[in-house]
């Protein structure tokens, strides 16, 4: 998968409308100050371990975050989710079954 933001510059406005200098958000992020101007600039791919802790401090939901950068998609997201709602389904199913035996 390509994680390089497809809107650069996407990331530097959501962190300057949070009044996050570059260096406090590189603090906060846990991610270099220059490695983070490259990552808003497109010339290195977004740390996708990263996400929550990004997502959380711009005030945006990790999902929508990687959508809006372009490095997911919504039919991803609810690929997903689909998979796994039937996941527990099919496991409180069997747990249900194998609980009653």
């Amino acid at each position: 998968m390509n994680n390089f933001i497809t809107e650069p510059t996407l990331l530097r406005k959501l962190r300057v409308g949070q009044g996050l200098s570059l260096k406090e958000a590189s603090s906060i992020f846990g991610i270099c100050g220059s490695t983070l101007s490259q990552i808003e600039r497109g010339l290195r791919p977004f740390p996708i371990e990263k996400a929550e802790i990004v997502a959380a401090n711009l005030g945006i939901e990790k999902n929508l975050l990687l959508v809006r950068l372009g490095i997911i998609t919504e039919e991803m997201i609810h690929r997903i989710s689909f998979n796994a709602e039937a996941f527990l389904l099919a496991f409180n199913n069997d747990f249900a079954r194998y609980s009653n035996e």
